[in-house]
C-alpha cells in the first residue's frame, strides 16, 4: 500500500489540475454573460442545464457517483449563473 503523503500529493496534484480548470470555466463564463448581455437573453436556463446535468451523470451507474456529479456541477453553475449576474449587473451600472 502507498503511503499517505503519497496520496496527498497525488490529490494535491489534481487538484490544482482542477484549479486550472475552474480558472478556465470562469473565464468562459464571462464570455457567455457578456454574449447574454449583448443579445438580451435571460442568465438562467433551466432546461440547458437539466440537459448539461444529465448528460455529465449518465455514464454512472453507482447512486452516489450519479448524484455527486450532478451536485458538484450543479455548484459550478450556481458560481457560473452568480458571476453572469453580477457583470451583467456590473455593466448596466456603468451605463
Amino acid at each position: 500500500m502507498r503511503e499517505l503523503s503519497e496520496m496527498r500529493k497525488d490529490i494535491d496534484r489534481v487538484d490544482e489540475g482542477l484549479k486550472a480548470l475552474f480558472e478556465e470555466r470562469i473565464g468562459l463564463s464571462l464570455e457567455i454573460a457578456d454574449f447574454k448581455k449583448e443579445h438580451d437573453l435571460p442568465i438562467y436556463d433551466k432546461k440547458r442545464e437539466e440537459e448539461m446535468l444529465d448528460k455529465l451523470s449518465k455514464d454512472y451507474e453507482d447512486p452516489f457517483m450519479k448524484e455527486s456529479i450532478r451536485e458538484l456541477f450543479n455548484c459550478l453553475i450556481t458560481i457560473s449563473k452568480r458571476l453572469q449576474e453580477k457583470t451583467i449587473k456590473r455593466g448596466e451600472d456603468q451605463a
